[in-house]
């Protein structure tokens, strides 16, 4: 869990720094990527 936060946080950083469209396209995708692991791993703790 820990983890996949410092995860988002560093693909958020890095979308900051982007400078390039196709760049912040792929930082993007890898930000929605990660969200949804972390949802995944939300939902199978509560389950």
């Amino acid at each position: 869990m820990v983890a996949l936060v410092t995860q988002m946080l560093d693909l958020n950083k890095k979308l900051q720094d982007a400078r390039l469209e196709q760049e912040k396209t792929q930082v993007s995708r890898q930000i929605a990527a990660t969200d949804g692991r972390l949802i995944r791993w939300c939902t199978s703790c509560m389950g």
